[in-house]
């Protein structure tokens, strides 16, 4: 067996925490995913998935920087000593470049990033991914049976002036003081990496307030004039 398909079948993945800032100036982001794993058997090498021209940057254990190899559409982490059975750590991997890009009127059927305005003029940009997962733009494991068990956080940082929507639920908005606002969505629940979507317009936010069995439950629901994205 190949160190690529070592470096997938050594460890189970429980945990993203996401961290991007997009330019849409230069159709590039930079960003930051701590991934939380537990390795399955014994090991020294680790394999992520990133599409080119999206390129990692720096990998560390904690305070301890990590060498890395690229090969082709892969990378190849690899750790000082062996890992032993069931050692449950989290990595920190440090990504940047121009990520492919999927024309609006094509996506999803083409995938990539999606930098276009809507019809009043205004910035938005999403991702279409479903065919190719998030290592178009994300370091991830690129295996559908291999989800984060617990989910993932998603910090996205924009202009004040526009809304950043992520996966599950709003657990933070904090204005950086710089023109920038960072947004944090959270869920708990397993989640394919394809469906880590971040959006980012000109939202209008409403919400309705519903009758349950076990009391009130409001639904909020963000839209722009170009998409639209329920929270759930």
């Amino acid at each position: 067996m190949n160190l690529l398909a070592v470096g997938i079948l050594v460890w189970n993945l429980l945990h993203y925490e996401i961290s991007i800032t997009p330019s849409f100036t230069t159709k590039s982001l930079k960003g930051e995913n701590r991934i939380t794993f537990i390795t399955l058997s014994a090991g020294q090498d680790l394999t992520l998935d990133l599409i080119q021209p999206m390129r990692i940057t720096a990998a560390a254990e904690g305070d301890h920087p990590l060498t890395f190899k690229r090969d082709g559409d892969h990378y190849i982490i690899h750790f000082p000593q062996s890992l032993p059975k069931n050692y449950r750590t989290t990595i920190t991997i440090r990504f940047e470049g121009t990520p492919l890009e999927a024309s609006p009127t094509n996506a999803p059927f083409e995938s990539g990033w999606i930098w276009t305005r809507d019809s009043l003029g205004r910035t938005w940009t999403g991702v279409a991914c479903e065919g190719t997962g998030a290592s178009v733009w994300l370091p991830c494991k690129r295996q559908l049976y291999d989800k984060p068990d617990s989910g993932i956080v998603f910090h996205i940082t924009a202009p004040d002036t526009l809304t950043a929507i992520g996966n599950g639920r709003l657990t933070d908005k904090r204005p950086n003081g710089n023109g920038a606002t960072t947004w944090t969505w959270t869920t708990h629940s397993p989640i394919s990496d394809y469906n880590i979507i971040p959006y980012i317009g000109k939202y209008t936010h409403w919400e309705k307030t519903f009758p349950g069995e076990k009391g009130p439950s409001t639904a909020a629901t963000g839209s722009s004039t170009t998409t639209s994205k329920k929270q759930n």
